[in-house]
């Protein structure tokens, strides 16, 4: 039977467990590795203005907001907005993606619940703080601060979420001495960041107050560099249903993930946390401290590598190794792991763990009993926790390090016992200055002075790989023995089938854990549980429900297998041992149930034979992934007219990085290059043919992408001469027209051969086209309207020019050429034309077409008069040649009178439906 579990795995880690004072270490080499009154106003006068200024929103100025957040922003998010920053904006623009806002403190005054800002590439300073005014309402209704599609944008002040809801920080990186707070939160998202530079405690804080609940940190790189003491994550107090996930979190010096409480073992302190998938990586001290009072949180899929092994006895190494005094004292365990009813599963250890100070020193800790009186007196359990599926590989120094710690003596607050430790593989420990044998497993039981707190009890080794057979590995109490030996002296713990030997991993020193087929590890280990007695349903009863999770309302519940049967968990019972499932199962009593495996019974170790499996790379950044790009002008099997240059445009984007270039080519012939955005080429006079166009983009990391290819047609036409005064060409319908070759007036102007454009909103073009039967006629037109302010025109035929907004035409907002059948307003608005198409009906004659500017920077490429309705030329008609005609009827190059005798034009409404 094929495996059913299947995990990718992200980082290795290593554990420790601390109740009434326990505690596990690891060790490894160094490491190298204000809302504003309605009154308000900004960059404008009055709402109609087309601004959006402080105070105004939807329900009290409609005019203003839906234009800019509807066709000057270009988007919107839920039921919110669309904003942007650029360090080279202002705060007195209204926000679009051409007006930007210059800060984030603009931003933090305006955004409400659904809206969102896109941040352009850039170093903010410290007056640029991500610290919104107010919360999002739902998960729906979030309040978004995100890098734009492949920018860089770097903060320099900390973010402060403090007692905020529903917020999302994405893409966004940090060079700092805090990263964030996010104290008495709830909701908060911050992801696909890097965060780097801080040298103060702590860089990321959730809790503090009522805690901070149902947020989320993942994917990111965080990096800490400290001499004294910092954590790099800290999840305090009642702090609950928080994530961590998919993270790469390098050097804290005290440790990279702290949950801490106050001791009192309930909702007051650190509770139903996830840390899930994390890879660990700190020579300092610990990577993982659950500290006291936290209890049921889940470590699940983390890597924990070269955790607590740094040389505190090198001279020529100056930094302070913390401990809790923060004083330069051992490196401290790798996992310290003071909580009861917690899960610890699928995660990899290695290379970590204190290599000077090996009495006290351990890979995972856990220790339960009462300490540090003079913060008052601090209790911690360590009990009913499930330890399984796990790798220890290659540590320095002692991998569990269990048992109850009285300070002072006589303190009987703390307890340790009944924890389950099943299917690991604890093997080539004590590496370095350790030989084969030193201990790898020891509980101990201690007090300052007497009497002396209780032996450690209760506790189940079962079906691990643990060293070798004959090593006398198992330590309790100051006696040494073999794992064989340890089952019949240790009475008050349980022993069974624990075997030792090599597991037969693939290649470790390369980390991949996952076994061979030849591993003894193979189908050798034990069912998590099983049921209590026969039946079917989805209410399950098992003996011992403490190995699973319904998935606490942030990820997924477990997937379980009875037999070959798998369902979700929906809740977990761990009062009556009941698991909920979402599908019906039947089970015999006694039957095994186990998370998802292949095989005849589950796998020893975090990785069931045949998983998929993909290796952590600890010392490089993360893959590249390539760039994406396509040909967004011209489209394809477009027409072009020869003697005319072709403007060829793409877009280009990067999920993890920047975009350095695209280059166009056709076929294999490259035409040039544009290294920023929008990306475009300019082909000089394309010969007649047909080609294939394509474009490359290129990001920071070298990786490249070539887009699909496009095909387009040069049409050969014969150019006519240049038209003089009194002597216009006249041109043909369903003809593609380069717009340059109108009579144009100034300040309309032709750019090159490309496009017409006006830089002020005025001037105008004619064109006299020569209609050869009366009928009903369409403008095909090709523009760049890139946003609200730059997306309207007026045209008139013949007499009938005047420029109001019955004769103005809005237009498709676009960065990138695009064709359409042009509109006209009537007595609509600028959203909904009463004419969409507009279609004339021209009499046979010439005609003189006027286009007039009225907002500026558009750029009009093309026109075609067609009596075609599709939007597409219908036919790949070659461009006629315009012929100089004596003008008649009062047409000529200022658009005045009507050809044809001056027969009237009939408009023939065409509603534009609602958006």
């Amino acid at each position: 039977m094929q495996p059913k579990y299947t995990r990718t795995i992200a980082s290795i880690g290593i554990l420790a467990f601390v109740a009434a004072n326990i505690f596990l270490y690891i060790s490894s080499d160094s490491f190298q590795s204000k809302s504003f009154p309605l009154t308000a106003q900004i960059g404008g006068s009055a709402c109609g203005n087309g601004i959006i200024e402080a105070g105004e929103r939807v329900s009290t100025c409609p005019a203003d907001v839906n234009y800019v957040s509807t066709r000057g922003a270009g988007a919107t998010l839920g039921s919110g907005n669309m904003y942007y920053i650029s360090t080279s904006g202002n705060d007195n623009n209204p926000g679009t993606q051409s007006q930007p806002w210059k800060t984030i403190s603009k931003a933090n005054s305006i955004l409400q619940a659904g809206d969102t800002v896109l941040l352009a590439s850039g170093t903010y300073d410290w007056t640029n703080q991500i610290k919104p005014a107010r919360s999002g309402s739902s998960e729906s209704a979030r309040i978004t601060y995100k890098a734009s599609q492949g920018a860089n944008v770097v903060l320099t002040t900390v973010m402060d979420l403090e007692g905020r809801s529903y917020i999302t920080v994405s893409g966004i990186n940090m060079n700092a001495a805090h990263y964030a707070y996010m104290r008495n939160s709830d909701h908060i998202i911050i992801e696909n960041g890097e965060f780097t530079g801080s040298n103060s405690n702590p860089a990321v804080q959730l809790g503090g107050g009522s805690g901070t609940s149902y947020s989320i940190i993942r994917n990111n790189r965080l990096v800490g560099w400290n001499d004294g003491y910092q954590d790099l994550i800290e999840i305090l107090r009642s702090s609950h249903h928080n994530l961590i996930e998919n993270n790469l979190l390098e050097q804290g010096s005290h440790t990279l993930i702290l949950l801490g409480g106050l001791g009192n073992g309930d909702d007051r302190d650190p509770h139903h946390n996830i840390v899930k998938n994390n890879y660990l990586v700190s020579d300092w001290h610990h990577c993982i401290a659950v500290q006291v009072g936290a209890h049921h949180n889940v470590f699940d899929g983390n890597y924990f590598e070269k955790c607590g092994s740094g040389n505190t006895l090198d001279p020529t190494d100056p930094r302070d190794y913390s401990d809790a005094s923060g004083g330069r004292g051992d490196s401290g365990e790798a996992w310290h792991a003071e909580q009861p009813y917690g899960i610890y599963r699928h995660n990899t250890v290695q290379l970590s763990g204190d290599r000077q100070y090996w009495s006290s020193s351990s890979v995972w800790g856990g220790e339960g009993g009462a300490w540090h009186p003079e913060q008052g007196l601090l209790v911690n359990n360590v009990n009913g926790n499930a330890v399984y599926n796990n790798n220890f590989y290659n540590n320095y120094n002692i991998v569990i390090n269990a048992g109850i710690y009285w300070r002072p003596a006589g303190s009987t607050l703390g307890i340790y016992g009944d924890n389950i430790f099943k299917n690991n593989i604890l093997y080539n420990n004590g590496v370095g200055t350790h030989k084969d044998g030193d201990t790898v497993i020891k509980y101990f039981q201690w007090a300052e002075g007497s009497p002396v707190p209780p032996a450690p009890s209760g506790d189940v080794w079962a079906n691990n790989i643990v060293e070798n057979s004959n090593e006398k590995v198992f330590e309790y109490l100051n006696s040494k023995y073999t794992m064989a030996e340890a089952a019949s002296a240790v009475t008050r713990f349980m022993f069974s089938n624990n075997i030792g030997g090599n597991p037969q991993f693939i290649n470790p020193s390369a980390g991949n854990f996952a076994i061979q087929s030849n591993s003894p590890a193979r189908d050798a280990g034990d069912f998590l549980t099983t049921t209590r007695d026969a039946g079917s349903g989805t209410s399950i009863p098992v003996q011992d429900a403490r190995y699973f999770m319904d998935g606490w309302r942030i990820v997924q519940g477990d997937e379980i297998q009875i037999g070959s049967q798998t369902a979700r968990i929906t809740s977990v019972n761990y009062g009556s041992n009941t698991l909920t499932v979402n599908t019906s199962l039947s089970w015999s009593s006694g039957q095994g149930v186990s998370l998802p495996y292949g095989g005849s019974k589950p796998d020893i170790g975090a990785y069931e034979y045949g998983a998929t499996y993909t290796p952590p790379s600890p010392s490089s950044s993360p893959q590249n992934t390539p760039p994406s790009v396509s040909i967004t002008f011209p489209t394809n099997n477009a027409s072009h007219p020869a003697g005319s240059s072709l403007t060829l445009s793409a877009s280009a984007s990067d999920s993890d990085g920047t975009i350095t270039k695209v280059e166009f080519f056709r076929e294999s012939t490259k035409l040039g290059e544009d290294a920023s955005s929008p990306y475009t080429y300019t082909w000089s006079n394309p010969p007649a043919g047909s080609y294939t166009l394509i474009a490359k983009a290129t990001d920071d990391g070298n990786a490249q992408t070539t887009s699909a290819g496009i095909a387009v047609t040069i049409n050969q036409y014969q150019a006519t001469p240049s038209p003089t005064q009194g002597n216009t060409p006249i041109f043909s319908i369903n003809t593609t027209i380069p717009a340059h070759q109108g009579t144009l007036t100034a300040p309309m102007t032709a750019v090159d051969t490309s496009y017409i454009t006006t830089p002020t909103g005025e001037g105008k073009a004619t064109y006299r086209f020569s209609i050869p039967a009366t009928g009903e006629y369409r403008l095909r037109i090709t523009t760049i309207a890139p946003d609200g302010g730059k997306d309207s025109l007026y045209l008139g035929w013949d007499a009938d020019i005047a420029t109001d907004d019955y004769h103005t035409s809005d237009l498709r907002q676009s960065t990138s050429y695009t064709t359409y059948l042009a509109s006209l307003r009537g007595t609509g608005t600028f959203d909904t034309n009463e004419f969409d198409p507009m279609v004339w009906t021209l009499t046979a004659g010439t005609h003189t077409l006027t286009i007039t500017g009225r907002e500026y920077n558009i750029q009009l490429a093309s026109l075609e008069l067609t009596s075609s309705a599709s939007v597409v030329s219908p036919s790949p008609t070659p461009q006629a040649s315009p012929t100089p005609t004596q003008s008649s009827g009062g047409g000529g190059g200022s658009g005045g009178g009507g050809g044809g005798g001056g027969s009237p034009i009939k408009r023939s409404p065409s509603p534009r439906p609602s958006p």
